[in-house]
C-alpha cells in the first residue's frame, strides 16, 4: 500500500529483456523474430477521434533481432525482391513504387532483411482490404524519428480524417540490448555462425484500434443507396447466412438442417425473420459474404441460390456442392 505504480506505454521492452531467455530455450537463432500483442497506455490529454487517440489501447509488436554485419544474407527475401513497396522518402510529396530490389540499389533502405519486413507489412494491409493507393511508407526525418532509431518508416493509410499511421517500423539498432546489457551487466550478446555480435532490432509496432478502424472504414461502401460493408471474405465475421425464403414449413426446416450442416464447419447464421430483401440487405450491412437462400425449387431438386455480397449476383447449385463452393470462396489468397 502507498506504493507507486505505473502502467506500461508499449509493449516491447519485457521482449527485449526475455531476449537472452526466449534465444536459449528455444534454441534460437538469429535473425529471431518474437511477437507480442497486449495493452499498453498513454496520458492522452485530450483522447479524441474515436479509436485513433485513447489513453489505453492494444499493441501488436515484432521485435526482428538480427546480426547487422549479415542483413543481407537473407534468403526469405528473395520471395519479395520485385514486390512494389509505396515508399515516401524524406523530400518527396507523394509515395514512389518502388520494387525491394531498386529500393535496396538506391540505398532507400539499409538491407534485405528490413525490406522484407516492409514489405510484410504492406502487404498484410493490402490483404486486409485496403486499396495499395491508399497505403504509404513515409520515411521520417531526423526532427519526427525516435532518438534511438537508426532508420524509421511509418505505414500511412489515407482516411476520411487524413493519412493515419498504423505502424511505426524501427531499426533500433543496439539500443535496447546495449543499454539493458550496460545497465544490468548481464551478457546479451550471442554467437551467429562463428561470429560473437550483439543483435541489432528492426521493429514493427501496429497499433491494432486503429487498424480495424481504417479496414472498415476502408471496406465501407453504398450501392445503390444502401450499406455494405465489403471486408475480404477470409476476414468477414460472418461466413455464410442460411435463409428460407418464407418463414413457412417446409421451407424452414430444409432451412435449419442445411444450418445445422455448414455451421460444423463455418461461422454460419440462420435467419427467417422479415421479408428476404430485408434480409439480404441486414447481412451486407455487416460483412457477409454470401447468403444462402432455400426456396420452393430447394424441396424439388436439393438445389440452392447462392447471392454474393458485392454484386448482388445469385448463382444456383446443388445442395451437395455448397461447402465446397463456400471454403473456395472464403480461402485466403
Amino acid at each position: 500500500a502507498g506504493s507507486d505504480a505505473y502502467l506500461r506505454p508499449e509493449t516491447c521492452q519485457n521482449i527485449f529483456v526475455d531476449f537472452m531467455r526466449i534465444y536459449e530455450t528455444m534454441r534460437g537463432k538469429l535473425p529471431l523474430a518474437i511477437a507480442q500483442f497486449g495493452k499498453s497506455f498513454r496520458n492522452e490529454i485530450s483522447p479524441r477521434q474515436g479509436l485513433l487517440r485513447m489513453r489505453e489501447f492494444y499493441q501488436a509488436e515484432i521485435e526482428v533481432f538480427f546480426n547487422p554485419n549479415r542483413a543481407n544474407e537473407f534468403p526469405k527475401a528473395e520471395a519479395v525482391m520485385d514486390y512494389a513497396l509505396r515508399l515516401q522518402p524524406v523530400g518527396e510529396d507523394k509515395p514512389l513504387e518502388v520494387s525491394c530490389r531498386e529500393a535496396l540499389d538506391r540505398g532507400l533502405v539499409s538491407s534485405k532483411l528490413i525490406a522484407y519486413y516492409l514489405a510484410l507489412i504492406q502487404q498484410f494491409y493490402e490483404k486486409a482490404g485496403i486499396p495499395r493507393s491508399r497505403i504509404r511508407l513515409r520515411e521520417l526525418d531526423p526532427d519526427e524519428k525516435a532518438f534511438y532509431a537508426v532508420e524509421a518508416w511509418d505505414l500511412e493509410v489515407e482516411t476520411s480524417l487524413g493519412w493515419i499511421e498504423l505502424v511505426a517500423c524501427n531499426n533500433r539498432g543496439d539500443h535496447d540490448l546495449g543499454g539493458h546489457q550496460k545497465a544490468s551487466g548481464h551478457e546479451m550478446e550471442v554467437l551467429d555462425g562463428s561470429e560473437r555480435v550483439l543483435p541489432h532490432v528492426f521493429e514493427l509496432s501496429m497499433g491494432v484500434d486503429r487498424s480495424i478502424y481504417c479496414i472498415l472504414e476502408s471496406s465501407l461502401a453504398t450501392s445503390n443507396g444502401k450499406t455494405v460493408l465489403k471486408l475480404p471474405p477470409y476476414l468477414a465475421p460472418i461466413d455464410v447466412a442460411v435463409l428460407p425464403l418464407i418463414s413457412k414449413e417446409p421451407l424452414t426446416s430444409k432451412a435449419r438442417e442445411i444450418y445445422d450442416a455448414l455451421k460444423l464447419e463455418f461461422d454460419a447464421v440462420y435467419d427467417e425473420s422479415g421479408s428476404i430483401g430485408r434480409r439480404y440487405v441486414r447481412y451486407d450491412e455487416v460483412g457477409v459474404p454470401v447468403c444462402v437462400t432455400v426456396d420452393h425449387q430447394s424441396l424439388e431438386d436439393d438445389s440452392v441460390t447462392v447471392r454474393f455480397r458485392d454484386t448482388a449476383h445469385q448463382l444456383r447449385i446443388d445442395l451437395k456442392e455448397v461447402a465446397g463452393f463456400i471454403r473456395g470462396y472464403l480461402a485466403y489468397p
